[in-house]
């Protein structure tokens, strides 16, 4: 064999090998790391759905709750008017709040009122059109009882007109005392106004089918892993009920993608065409122009992938398509950031709802238990007093009852900007405590100090002047106060201490109302009249 003829076939050997090494490099560690980078994205996009959805369901929730633990729907179920459903159960209430199914039942299950709502034609459906018995497996049970909260049932379920989402909650008095009186059950049939709901709330283009009873059967059961997306650039995901079956089919639209995936680019073509040229010069700068990058592209990739660093750039310089390729995994990687930002913020903004009050901005119950929790350690460590006040709007009940539902609202978020003005120190802790009842902690606080928050609380309520025409004590909207403080954690615990800010309250209310009173630790009520002058 002539030494072209060897040349030219160690050429066409040497051009192989190089093409092949260049496709299996990015097959083997560029394309995979990408194609794993994209999916966590589109899951991520795909969860982000599913959390839509969610925080339409925490809505009904919320709004469960609030006619659920209410003295009125209390009194309802036991003296059933119809001034109640006017006033509370209207039209109009159903189309502020976004539901269409309203049933309210006694402890036996037993259907008292019910209301089913074409809300595109705003009016009721007639009582046969729909049967409010499909729903009674889902009431939360009104004869069980949970310490510190009602019991309460939420999800989606498959009914006659579609899948439901659905809060119900046991029927309680506002304090959460007492046996409940029944069941109360809010729900939203799932439909395209819910989807562009969650569409507007995530920013996404989506679609939903239900399932067939065949499909659910099929799905039931198994364990369903996740997809990659397919050629139009949409991925299928279940959208699970209560009982964690897959109900809904949500497809959701992606972005295009944001690296080339074919076979064979421009970096290889140029590559090979150079090398046909002269594989000398291939064989010594193909290892320098092409290999290192993609390996280094690779590198980095898998770096971002296993540390999950996705600030991370690469910062390629380079003008050729190698570079394009790196400015591309650059602009990947900066997308999957932006999606990874925009998820952490509605995971914050979950937890912000889950630990502040929906109605005041306050801090809710759940965050005040562990506020007290965490001060009292402090407290305990640094040998330093622990105050707690516990204030209760006079005679709110007669407020409610009087001025409607709405201006009772309107009320409490002004008593809230009250405890808010009132308390200027960052350690200090104002909380709805429940119904028309707040707390406020104070650490490294003393009587007076509690005495002088007490008082301004008093002066800013006066200043709001509230009109209350049923109120026995003034023309305009009171509190009482009631103050507690720890000084030896030692010889009371947390549980004691909301004791004596709760007696000192009662003290307070016994003692003719708008003033406050504090609990000595000598275990004797002290009453101090702060009743507030103009």
């Amino acid at each position: 064999m002539k030494l072209p003829t060897k040349t030219l076939l160690l050429l066409l050997v040497i051009t192989a090998m190089s093409f092949s090494s260049a496709i299996y490099i990015q097959r083997t560690f560029v394309y995979p790391e990408l194609v794993e980078l994209e999916a966590k994205a589109d899951r991520k996009d795909v969860q982000r759905v599913a959390i839509g959805f969610d925080m339409v369901r925490n809505v009904i929730n919320t709004l469960a709750y609030d006619y659920g633990v209410w003295d009125d729907t209390f009194e309802f179920l036991a003296n059933p008017s119809e001034q109640y459903i006017a006033s509370n159960l209207g039209i109009d209430n159903f189309l502020r709040h976004d539901f269409d199914v309203a049933i309210l039942a006694d402890r036996d299950g037993n259907i008292v009122w019910y209301g089913y709502v074409d809300l595109a034609a705003e009016r009721f459906f007639p009582p046969d059109a729909y049967n409010p018995e499909e729903l009674r497996p889902y009431f939360a049970d009104p004869y069980r009882t949970r310490p510190g909260a009602p019991l309460s049932n939420s999800g989606i379920v498959n009914t006659t007109k579609g899948p439901l989402i659905f809060s119900s909650y046991s029927v309680l008095k506002s304090d959460e005392t007492g046996e409940s009186r029944g069941s109360l059950l809010f729900g939203r049939h799932v439909d395209q106004s819910i989807a562009e709901e969650v569409q507007d709330i995530v920013k996404m283009d989506f679609s939903f089918a239900t399932l067939t009873p065949g499909e659910n059967q099929q799905l039931k059961g198994k364990n369903l892993s996740w997809q990659y997306r397919d050629n139009n650039n949409r991925m299928d995901w279940y959208l699970r009920d209560i009982f964690d079956d897959p109900i809904l089919t949500l497809s959701v639209q992606l972005d295009e993608r944001a690296f080339n995936d074919s076979l064979i680019g421009k970096p290889i073509l140029t590559a090979l065409a150079v090398m046909m040229v002269s594989w000398m010069i291939i064989i010594i700068t193909l290892n320098r122009v092409l290999v290192k990058p993609i390996l280094k592209i690779g590198k980095h990739l898998f770096h971002i992938r296993s540390t999950g660093d996705y600030s991370a750039r690469l910062n390629y310089r380079g003008n050729d398509e190698v570079g394009d390729l790196g400015n591309e995994c650059d602009l990947l990687i900066q997308f999957i950031e932006v999606q990874q930002d925009e998820l952490e913020k509605q995971s914050e903004k979950l937890h912000r709802l889950s630990i502040e009050d929906g109605l005041t901005g306050l801090a809710n119950r759940r965050r005040f238990d562990q506020t007290l929790n965490s001060y009292w350690e402090i407290s305990e460590r640094e040998k330093y007093p622990l105050v707690l006040l516990m204030c209760d709007i006079d005679f709110f009940k007669q407020y409610n009852d009087h001025y409607g539902h709405q201006q009772g609202d309107e009320a409490i978020q002004a008593v809230a900007e009250v405890l808010r003005s009132a308390t200027n120190r960052k350690t200090d802790l104002a909380a709805r405590y429940g119904g028309e009842e707040f707390a406020v902690l104070l650490p490294n606080t003393e009587i007076e100090g509690a005495e002088i928050i007490a008082q301004r609380i008093h002066s800013l309520i006066k200043e709001k002047a509230i009109p209350h025409q049923l109120s026995t004590v003034s023309e305009e909207l009171t509190m009482c106060v009631g103050i507690g403080i720890s000084r030896n954690h030692s010889e009371i615990g947390k549980d004691e201490l909301i004791e004596q800010a709760d007696k000192a309250l009662y003290l307070a209310k016994a003692a003719g109302r708008n003033q406050t009173a504090i609990y000595h630790d000598t275990d004797l009520i002290k009453k101090r009249a702060n009743e507030v002058t103009s």
